[in-house]
Protein backbone atom coordinates (compact mmCIF):
# COMPACT_ATOMS: atom_id res chain seq x y z
CA UNK A 1 0.00 0.00 0.00
CA UNK A 2 0.91 3.43 0.08
CA UNK A 3 2.40 5.80 2.56
CA UNK A 4 -0.33 7.99 3.72
CA UNK A 5 2.67 10.40 4.78
CA UNK A 6 3.75 10.61 0.92
CA UNK A 7 0.11 11.31 -0.56
CA UNK A 8 -0.37 14.82 -1.43
CA UNK A 9 -3.84 15.05 -2.99
CA UNK A 10 -6.93 11.96 -3.79
CA UNK A 11 -9.92 12.53 -6.30
CA UNK A 12 -11.74 10.80 -8.71
CA UNK A 13 -10.72 9.83 -12.18
CA UNK A 14 -12.26 11.46 -14.92
CA UNK A 15 -14.88 8.98 -17.67
CA UNK A 16 -11.93 8.77 -20.14
CA UNK A 17 -9.96 7.45 -17.16
CA UNK A 18 -12.24 5.59 -15.83
CA UNK A 19 -13.25 3.75 -19.08
CA UNK A 20 -9.05 3.24 -19.70
CA UNK A 21 -9.00 1.44 -16.50
CA UNK A 22 -12.06 -0.61 -16.94
CA UNK A 23 -10.41 -2.45 -20.09
CA UNK A 24 -7.15 -2.39 -18.27
CA UNK A 25 -8.84 -4.68 -15.33
CA UNK A 26 -10.91 -6.33 -17.54
CA UNK A 27 -7.78 -7.73 -19.95
CA UNK A 28 -5.12 -7.34 -17.70
CA UNK A 29 -2.21 -9.07 -19.54
CA UNK A 30 -3.62 -6.45 -22.85
CA UNK A 31 -0.50 -3.90 -23.46
CA UNK A 32 -3.74 -1.84 -24.63
CA UNK A 33 -2.82 1.73 -22.78
CA UNK A 34 0.79 1.23 -22.53
CA UNK A 35 2.46 4.01 -24.21
CA UNK A 36 5.99 3.66 -25.85
CA UNK A 37 7.34 6.60 -27.64
CA UNK A 38 10.93 5.97 -29.70
CA UNK A 39 13.62 8.63 -30.43
CA UNK A 40 17.06 9.16 -31.82
CA UNK A 41 18.94 12.23 -31.47
CA UNK A 42 22.58 13.28 -31.78
CA UNK A 43 24.70 15.91 -30.97
CA UNK A 44 26.33 17.01 -27.63
CA UNK A 45 23.89 15.26 -24.83
CA UNK A 46 23.74 16.36 -20.71
CA UNK A 47 23.15 13.86 -19.08
CA UNK A 48 22.65 15.54 -15.79
CA UNK A 49 20.36 18.31 -17.52
CA UNK A 50 17.66 15.48 -19.53
CA UNK A 51 17.67 13.55 -15.80
CA UNK A 52 16.92 16.46 -14.09
CA UNK A 53 14.17 17.62 -16.47
CA UNK A 54 12.24 14.89 -16.31
CA UNK A 55 12.37 14.92 -12.56
CA UNK A 56 11.26 18.79 -12.99
CA UNK A 57 8.04 18.01 -14.86
CA UNK A 58 6.86 15.52 -12.83
CA UNK A 59 6.81 17.34 -9.88
CA UNK A 60 5.35 20.43 -11.60
CA UNK A 61 2.52 18.25 -12.89
CA UNK A 62 0.93 16.22 -10.71
CA UNK A 63 -0.71 13.73 -12.83
CA UNK A 64 2.87 12.47 -13.73
CA UNK A 65 2.93 11.39 -9.89
CA UNK A 66 -0.37 9.66 -9.26
CA UNK A 67 -1.42 5.89 -8.68
CA UNK A 68 -4.92 4.53 -9.51
CA UNK A 69 -6.26 2.60 -6.55
CA UNK A 70 -9.31 0.52 -7.32
CA UNK A 71 -8.84 -2.18 -4.43
CA UNK A 72 -10.65 -1.99 -1.25
CA UNK A 73 -12.70 1.29 -2.43
CA UNK A 74 -16.14 1.96 -3.35
CA UNK A 75 -15.54 3.83 -6.95
CA UNK A 76 -11.43 4.11 -8.10
CA UNK A 77 -9.85 7.63 -7.12
CA UNK A 78 -6.23 9.02 -8.41
CA UNK A 79 -3.74 9.07 -5.78
CA UNK A 80 -1.20 12.18 -6.18
CA UNK A 81 1.65 11.58 -4.18
CA UNK A 82 4.24 14.53 -3.14
CA UNK A 83 7.24 12.70 -5.10
CA UNK A 84 7.38 10.20 -7.37
CA UNK A 85 9.75 10.82 -10.25
CA UNK A 86 9.83 8.92 -13.19
CA UNK A 87 11.86 5.40 -13.27
CA UNK A 88 15.15 6.04 -15.14
CA UNK A 89 17.56 4.35 -16.74
CA UNK A 90 20.75 5.23 -18.98
CA UNK A 91 22.51 2.51 -20.90
CA UNK A 92 26.19 2.24 -22.85
CA UNK A 93 25.54 0.39 -26.19
CA UNK A 94 28.82 1.91 -27.34
CA UNK A 95 31.07 -1.39 -27.47
CA UNK A 96 28.81 -3.66 -29.35
CA UNK A 97 27.78 -3.22 -33.49
CA UNK A 98 24.97 -1.69 -34.57
CA UNK A 99 22.98 -4.80 -35.00
CA UNK A 100 23.44 -5.81 -31.54
CA UNK A 101 22.16 -2.56 -30.82
CA UNK A 102 19.48 -2.47 -32.25
CA UNK A 103 19.07 -6.24 -30.84
CA UNK A 104 19.29 -4.84 -27.39
CA UNK A 105 17.13 -1.63 -27.94
CA UNK A 106 14.22 -3.80 -29.37
CA UNK A 107 14.83 -6.18 -26.66
CA UNK A 108 14.07 -3.51 -24.22
CA UNK A 109 11.51 -1.98 -25.73
CA UNK A 110 9.25 -5.10 -25.80
CA UNK A 111 10.23 -6.57 -22.68
CA UNK A 112 8.81 -2.94 -21.02
CA UNK A 113 5.53 -3.60 -22.72
CA UNK A 114 5.44 -6.99 -21.34
CA UNK A 115 5.69 -5.68 -17.87
CA UNK A 116 2.86 -3.45 -18.20
CA UNK A 117 1.80 -1.02 -15.16
CA UNK A 118 0.80 -1.88 -12.00
CA UNK A 119 -1.17 0.96 -11.76
CA UNK A 120 -1.87 1.15 -7.94
CA UNK A 121 1.85 0.68 -6.81
CA UNK A 122 4.53 1.33 -9.62
CA UNK A 123 5.65 4.48 -10.64
CA UNK A 124 3.29 4.97 -14.02
CA UNK A 125 6.09 6.54 -16.80
CA UNK A 126 9.89 5.48 -17.57
CA UNK A 127 12.42 6.78 -19.48
CA UNK A 128 15.38 5.40 -20.93
CA UNK A 129 18.25 6.10 -22.73
CA UNK A 130 20.62 4.33 -24.75
CA UNK A 131 24.01 5.67 -25.99
CA UNK A 132 25.18 4.34 -29.35
CA UNK A 133 27.86 6.13 -30.06
CA UNK A 134 29.64 9.34 -27.88
CA UNK A 135 27.16 11.90 -30.51
CA UNK A 136 24.27 9.53 -31.21
CA UNK A 137 21.61 8.15 -28.60
CA UNK A 138 18.20 6.43 -28.81
CA UNK A 139 15.52 7.63 -26.20
CA UNK A 140 12.41 5.37 -25.48
CA UNK A 141 9.80 7.13 -23.06
CA UNK A 142 7.07 4.73 -22.00
CA UNK A 143 3.80 5.65 -20.08
CA UNK A 144 0.65 4.40 -19.04
CA UNK A 145 -2.29 6.27 -21.20
CA UNK A 146 -4.33 6.63 -17.55
CA UNK A 147 -1.73 9.78 -16.94
CA UNK A 148 -1.33 11.45 -20.30
CA UNK A 149 -3.98 11.52 -23.09
CA UNK A 150 -2.57 12.79 -26.83
CA UNK A 151 -3.70 16.91 -25.93
CA UNK A 152 -1.12 17.11 -22.88
CA UNK A 153 1.46 15.12 -24.59
CA UNK A 154 2.36 17.96 -26.60
CA UNK A 155 2.38 20.42 -23.50
CA UNK A 156 4.75 17.84 -21.63
CA UNK A 157 6.89 17.44 -24.52
CA UNK A 158 7.40 21.51 -25.12
CA UNK A 159 7.75 22.15 -21.52
CA UNK A 160 10.37 19.20 -21.31
CA UNK A 161 12.55 20.94 -23.99
CA UNK A 162 12.22 24.33 -22.85
CA UNK A 163 13.34 22.91 -18.94
CA UNK A 164 16.20 20.78 -20.53
CA UNK A 165 17.52 23.59 -22.12
CA UNK A 166 17.51 26.26 -19.69
CA UNK A 167 19.30 24.17 -17.06
CA UNK A 168 21.65 23.24 -19.91
CA UNK A 169 22.23 27.19 -20.16
CA UNK A 170 22.78 26.92 -16.48
CA UNK A 171 19.43 28.69 -15.96
CA UNK A 172 15.88 28.16 -13.86
CA UNK A 173 13.16 27.06 -16.24
CA UNK A 174 10.91 30.13 -16.01
CA UNK A 175 6.89 28.11 -17.35
CA UNK A 176 4.03 29.87 -17.44
CA UNK A 177 1.57 29.18 -14.29
CA UNK A 178 -0.90 25.54 -14.60
CA UNK A 179 -3.71 24.85 -13.88
CA UNK A 180 -3.93 21.76 -11.38
CA UNK A 181 -5.24 18.82 -13.03
CA UNK A 182 -7.66 18.45 -9.81
CA UNK A 183 -9.30 21.40 -11.07
CA UNK A 184 -10.70 19.45 -14.26
CA UNK A 185 -11.98 16.93 -12.04
CA UNK A 186 -13.75 19.38 -9.80
CA UNK A 187 -15.11 20.98 -13.20
CA UNK A 188 -16.13 17.47 -14.52
CA UNK A 189 -18.35 16.93 -11.05
CA UNK A 190 -20.07 20.09 -11.52
CA UNK A 191 -21.59 19.13 -15.06
CA UNK A 192 -25.02 18.04 -15.06
CA UNK A 193 -24.59 14.22 -16.44
CA UNK A 194 -28.30 14.20 -17.24
CA UNK A 195 -28.52 17.13 -18.98
CA UNK A 196 -25.35 15.88 -20.87
CA UNK A 197 -27.01 12.14 -21.73
CA UNK A 198 -30.15 14.22 -22.93
CA UNK A 199 -28.90 16.56 -25.26
CA UNK A 200 -26.46 13.57 -26.99
CA UNK A 201 -29.32 11.26 -27.06
CA UNK A 202 -31.29 13.96 -29.10
CA UNK A 203 -28.50 14.76 -31.50
CA UNK A 204 -27.95 11.30 -32.24
CA UNK A 205 -31.45 10.13 -32.52
CA UNK A 206 -31.46 8.12 -35.90
CA UNK A 207 -28.24 7.94 -36.70
CA UNK A 208 -27.63 3.91 -37.35
CA UNK A 209 -24.41 4.33 -39.23
CA UNK A 210 -21.10 3.03 -37.97
CA UNK A 211 -19.04 5.94 -36.76
CA UNK A 212 -15.13 5.66 -37.40
CA UNK A 213 -12.02 7.60 -36.70
CA UNK A 214 -9.69 8.37 -39.49
CA UNK A 215 -6.17 6.92 -39.90
CA UNK A 216 -3.21 8.08 -41.15
CA UNK A 217 -1.53 6.46 -43.51
CA UNK A 218 2.15 5.31 -44.53
CA UNK A 219 2.73 5.06 -41.18
CA UNK A 220 3.78 1.81 -39.44
CA UNK A 221 1.81 1.18 -35.68
CA UNK A 222 5.16 1.58 -34.11
CA UNK A 223 6.74 4.16 -36.11
CA UNK A 224 8.02 6.25 -33.29
CA UNK A 225 9.29 9.62 -33.26
CA UNK A 226 12.21 11.50 -34.23
CA UNK A 227 13.98 13.36 -31.85
CA UNK A 228 15.60 15.60 -34.18
CA UNK A 229 11.94 16.84 -34.17
CA UNK A 230 12.55 18.34 -30.97
CA UNK A 231 15.97 20.10 -30.70
CA UNK A 232 18.37 19.19 -27.93
CA UNK A 233 21.16 21.50 -29.14
CA UNK A 234 22.06 24.43 -27.10
CA UNK A 235 23.07 27.70 -28.52
CA UNK A 236 26.52 27.86 -27.30
CA UNK A 237 26.76 31.62 -27.18
CA UNK A 238 23.78 32.23 -24.45
CA UNK A 239 25.49 29.23 -21.98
Amino acid sequence: MLNKALIEDIYPLSPMQEGMLFEKLYDADSPAYIVQMVYRFGGLWRAECFEQSWRLLSQRHAALRTAFIHEGVDRPVQVVLKTRPPEYTVCDLCHLDAAAQVAAVERYKSENIARGFDLQQEVLMRVAVFRLAQDQHIFVWSYSHLLIDGWSFGILQAEFLQIYQSLSRGQQPQLPPLVPYKEYIRWLQRQDEKAASDFWRSYLAGYENLATLPKAGGLAANAGYDLQKFDLSIDESQT
